[in-house]
């Protein structure tokens, strides 16, 4: 599980360096599924790009659209960097139905599943972005920053069934 701010600019590192290796390495190889979990710390930005991924997530593209909204990412310092004109503007480019994701983005089921997420990442003691929740039958590893692809590596075979 990656625990990711899209307004971070390390998730946004993590997305160009550690994500790819790790789905080649790890996820088509078949030693782990990854899943995104979007969550708001930083900026009100954070909150929108929570919401609008869990959307794109209703259309089967939350990877696609956090990882067009990471290649966009606003400075970390403009708190309203990522407008929703510009979140339309990636569902536009990702080919989803617009009408779809704003009703989706402006309603109730978003917002549930943004407040669920939040409250797991309490749960799970995320306190930082990217955290990688890394569960498996010999227990739970967490690895935090934008980290060599070896460390998600060694945690899934720590946790991961003895062969």
């Amino acid at each position: 599980i990656e625990y990711g701010d899209l307004a971070c600019p390390a998730c946004r590192e993590a997305s160009t360096t550690t994500i790819p290796e790790a789905i080649d390495q790890i996820v088509k190889p078949g030693d782990a599924k990854l899943v995104f979990r979007p969550i708001a710390f930083i900026s009100r930005s954070s909150e929108r790009g929570a919401l609008g991924a869990e959307a794109a997530g209703m259309q089967d593209a939350m990877w696609s659209f956090v990882e067009l909204i990471y290649r966009n990412q606003g400075p970390e310092s403009d708190q309203d960097w990522l407008t929703d004109d510009l979140m339309t503007q990636a569902v536009e480019q990702l080919g989803l139905d617009v009408d779809q994701w704003t009703a989706d983005y402006m309603g109730q089921e978003s917002e549930e599943k943004f407040l669920a997420t939040e409250s797991q990442a309490q749960e799970d003691e995320v306190g930082v972005t990217p955290t990688f929740l890394i569960r498996g039958p010999n227990g739970e590893k967490t690895v935090t920053g934008a980290v060599e692809v070896s460390e998600l590596q060694d945690a899934v075979a720590e946790v991961g069934p003895q062969t």
